[in-house]
């Protein structure tokens, strides 16, 4: 079972409401900050607004209690940013949609990017980038922390994308960005 929090997620932790309202205010040139009562209501507002308006705002989900993953939504931007026991980003969606509709139909998932870890550390061994093209057109990029080496690889052929596209979410229905089974494990798999 999820749970939605419009609250920011930043240094390992959950921010609180006033701090959230305050980031939304200074990303947004809102004031819901000014209101006497700053409470989850209010942030459940302005997060609202900043959805209905294209405006920049910051969910955090919870699956079972836990943190699962975050995500900031910058008009036809969304990067959602998984996370695992020890509430390390391992994996992030970016989905966008370059047309020029303040509120597109659809977006597209653009880049999947993996982290990999040197055991239960903080410490980043491999960063790898999917970049997925519209047009079929797929490129891994990944940078080895440790050898510090960059390889770039693009596919021969063109791949299937459709799996790719999802709905622009309504203000609170984010099932189908979060979910991170959505058919590209074949590829995924076979290209590392």
């Amino acid at each position: 079972m999820y749970q939605i929090n419009y609250q920011r997620w930043g240094w390992g932790e959950m921010q609180d409401v006033l701090t959230s309202i305050e980031v939304l205010d200074g990303y947004n040139k809102t004031r819901f900050n000014r209101r006497k009562t700053k409470n989850l209501e209010l942030l459940i507002e302005a997060a609202k607004h900043a959805h209905e308006h294209g405006l920049i705002y910051f969910v955090t989900i919870r699956k079972n209690e836990n943190p699962y993953c975050y995500f900031e939504n910058n008009k036809a931007f969304f990067r959602v940013s998984f996370l695992d026991e020890h509430l390390r980003t391992y994996m992030s969606y970016d989905f966008t949609n370059k047309s020029e509709v303040s509120m597109p139909e659809k977006l597209f998932l653009s880049v999947v990017t993996i982290w990999d870890f040197k055991g239960d550390s903080d410490k980043v061994v491999k960063i790898t980038d999917y970049k997925f093209h519209t047009d079929g057109k797929f490129v891994i990029v990944e940078r080895d922390h440790i050898k510090n080496e960059q390889t770039n690889s693009e596919a021969k052929n063109k791949i299937d994308v459709s799996a790719n596209w999802e709905d622009y979410p309504g203000f609170g229905k984010y099932d189908s960005i979060i979910r991170i089974e959505r058919g590209l494990n074949m590829v995924l798999e076979t290209k590392s």
